[in-house]
């Protein structure tokens, strides 16, 4: 097993601090992400898209780091094209 990544949060801004709790706080009620202990952790940050909204990001270069690849997840699998993918990551 690896040795687990912990890197703290970057300093943000207030404005950017504001804006990422309430990301975080509705990711929660949507249940896309849930409280954790885990020994790993990444900074999380945000910018601001052009329509003045915030997109939350992490930084996961030091978890990637740690990564094994395996190669293809299942042969065969369908591939979707971009346009089929839905919500804000599509």
């Amino acid at each position: 097993r690896p040795t687990p990544v912990w890197i703290d949060l970057w300093p943000l801004p207030e404005s950017k601090l504001v804006a990422l709790t309430h990301l975080v706080e509705r990711e929660l009620q949507l249940g896309h992400i849930e409280p954790s202990l885990s020994c790993w952790n990444t900074p999380v940050f945000v910018i601001r898209k052009a329509s003045g909204s915030y997109r939350l990001l992490h930084d996961l270069r030091a978890v990637n780091a740690k990564l094994v690849p395996f190669g293809a997840v299942q042969q065969g699998a369908p591939v979707f094209p971009r346009s089929r993918v839905a919500g804000p990551y599509g």
